[in-house]
């Protein structure tokens, strides 16, 4: 009994002792002053810890909401973690509560936008800010990459253009870009392919892009193909002329319009089919109503080119509507829809849809879902191509970029599930490996292989078609 009074006085002592000393230290916690928050934040900042930084500038905020230094010290910080919705609601906050530091905030509010893939906004205030402080070079070679991420190049090129020659210098790396990308240039290409049913096809490319003016583009084209199924040949030409403009600017009410129209001819000869002549034409818009939109409106004839499908003269014409929404910074919808016609009474109907997040800047991951589905009209016609009354794949797909040594690697692989009606049902696997350079005011090359269809088990269980193709491209400017 003894002990049980002496242990419940030590306990209501030392509980005592905690109240008395503990529990204020605690409660102090948890209502630091202003300055200690700031001080705590800025030295997780030094050491790269943005989130728990963020927290404490949090804190100070809830005791000075209207401080605009503050709300600027944390737009900064969480445009350096990623944060960029975040950041755009800090600098925004700023200019409403005081509109006079409206140009303390005007370029990293633009930056914010321009790291989201919002370049068209980000110009906007960018133009703005650099009407008030022309003298600002770093504003306007900002500018310039908004301009030229916008899709308006030579808006870029005229900025540029405008810099002092002493100031120049520092814009050197960007105006050289913009200049390639707005260079008439050479471009060649080989693809090699082979087909589970001994296909192999060897297509050689030859373009040249020539500017009439900074908005439109002439290219003659040049394609040769060749065929070669277990010693049966059949080669085929192609002749085109595209030509691609561009329509609005960042102020217009209605976007960018891109139009391209491609006009040509197709000759194919060889064994067991009769010279065949026929008209290529394609034609396609791509709209760009606003950054976080993307329109694209397709309509074109293409030979299916397979062995039995070009000496049964196969002729696909097809038109199809998509779009992509930005939700997110780094985060797309797709959602598209198409129609065509074999030429036989057959009509497919497809619909595509797909999910993609970036993950990471340095290297880019990107990963996502991707689903299609298509059903062909009257699956008893044999003609060569491929003909199931309807077939439906999903994917889970990773694209992962990263620039090392000077060179451009990519990696794309789709990994997922087919069902064919009729048919089988199984896996799929696809990717494509590539590695390029672009050397400035001289060319690129690229060279690239890949493999599509159902993954090797499943094609050699069922003697079902897979394709694997590797190839090379190189660009000159001209």
């Amino acid at each position: 009994m003894t002990k049980k009074i002496i242990y419940l006085v030590l306990l209501t002592v030392i509980s005592g002792l905690v109240a008395f000393f503990v529990l204020p230290l605690v409660s102090a916690a948890g209502s630091l002053s202003y300055q200690t928050y700031i001080d705590l934040a800025r030295k997780d900042v030094d050491k790269n810890r943005y989130g728990a930084a963020l927290g404490y500038y949090n804190e100070a905020l809830l005791q000075q909401p209207n401080n605009t230094d503050l709300l600027i010290e944390m737009g900064r910080v969480y445009g350096w973690s990623d944060r960029y919705n975040a950041a755009i609601r800090c600098y925004e906050k700023v200019i409403a509560v005081d509109p006079s530091r409206r140009d303390d905030v005007l370029v990293p509010l633009a930056l914010q936008y321009l790291w989201s893939d919002r370049p068209r906004t980000a110009a906007r205030l960018l133009q703005e800010f650099v009407s008030r402080h022309p003298e600002n070079t770093d504003a306007q070679i900002n500018l310039a990459r908004a301009q030229y991420w916008a899709g308006v190049d030579e808006l870029g090129l005229a900025t540029l253009q405008k810099l002092p020659a002493d100031q120049a210098i520092q814009a050197k790396p960007l105006l050289q870009v913009i200049k390639d990308n707005l260079d008439n240039n050479l471009n060649i290409n080989y693809e090699r392919s082979h087909d589970t049913d001994d296909l192999n096809t060897d297509i050689y490319g030859f373009n040249v892009t020539y500017h009439p003016t900074l908005t439109t583009s002439l290219i003659p084209q040049v394609r040769l193909a060749h065929l070669d199924q277990t010693g049966q040949v059949i080669d085929g030409r192609s002749f085109y002329l595209a030509f691609r403009d561009r329509f609005g600017g960042l102020d217009s009410g209605y976007g960018l319009l891109y139009p391209t129209i491609r006009l040509g001819e197709r000759s194919y000869s060889g064994q067991g089919i009769t010279p065949w002549d026929t008209t290529a034409w394609d034609a396609a818009l791509k709209w760009l109503p606003a950054d976080s939109w993307r329109v694209d409106f397709n309509a074109g004839n293409e030979i299916i080119e397979n062995m039995p499908s070009i000496q049964n003269h196969v002729t696909y014409t097809s038109t199809s509507l998509g779009a992509d929404y930005r939700y997110a910074p780094g985060a797309t919808v797709s959602l598209g829809a198409g129609v065509g016609s074999f030429g036989d009474g057959n009509y497919r109907t497809q619909y595509v849809n797909r999910w993609l997040y970036n993950f990471s800047t340095v290297p880019s991951v990107t990963l996502g879902l991707e689903g299609i589905h298509y059903i062909d009209s009257d699956p008893s016609i044999s003609r060569g191509y491929y003909n199931p009354a309807d077939y439906t794949q999903g994917l889970i797909l990773m694209n992962v970029r990263k620039e090392l040594f000077g060179w451009v690697w990519q990696a794309r692989v789709g990994w997922g599930q087919l069902w064919e009606n009729p048919g089988l049902t199984g896996f799929l696997l696809v990717y494509r490996f590539s590695v390029g350079k672009t050397v400035p005011g001289f060319g690129s090359a690229e060279i690239y292989y890949g493999e599509s269809g159902p993954t090797s088990i499943v094609a050699e269980a069922n003697n079902t078609y897979r394709r694997n193709y590797g190839g090379i491209m190189l660009t000159k400017f001209l």
